[in-house]
């Protein structure tokens, strides 16, 4: 497969960016819902949730993938390339919700750095127990952080 994409980097760049296109439009696509940031990343971080648990030997694969990559140094810059376009992708969804909302964060890299760490938090979390039972609580603290983030009409 190396001689298709011209090297293992290449390759690993191409199904880790075609992994992110398909959790874009899944979960990143939907705007935030327009109440109180808690609220918003609590229902973001359901949904990311929801397509994991929808097939999790996928993501169990992908995290081992991006594992790989972030160990690799030829394999680094791909882990890098897909976390800063994930980012991108909640930065988008957060620039949204502060405009329907009409307010500004203090600190929107670190808020967008944050939900990015609660998901995968979550997500590596859940593939490891499998604990249903917690997931709506296990949100609801993740989420909780967030009501103390500072916002400016």
């Amino acid at each position: 497969m190396n001689y298709a994409f011209g090297s293992k980097a290449a390759l690993v760049a191409a199904l880790l960016e075609r992994e992110l296109e398909r959790l874009a439009v899944r979960v990143w696509a939907e705007p935030l819902p327009v109440d109180t940031l808690e609220v918003a990343v609590a229902a973001a971080l359901g949904s990311f949730l929801s397509e994991v648990r929808s097939d999790p030997r996928r993501y169990e694969r992908l995290a081992e993938l991006t594992a790989l990559a972030r160990a690799s140094d030829a394999l680094v810059d791909a882990a890098r390339t897909e976390s800063a376009a994930y980012r991108r992708m909640i930065a988008e969804r957060l620039e949204l919700w502060c405009a329907q909302r009409g307010v500004r964060l203090a600190s929107p890299q670190v808020v967008v750095s944050a939900i990015h760490a609660a998901a995968d938090g979550l997500a590596e979390w859940w593939l490891t127990t499998r604990d249903d039972a917690q997931v709506e609580a296990v949100i609801a603290v993740l989420a909780g952080g967030f009501a103390r983030v500072a916002t400016t009409q």
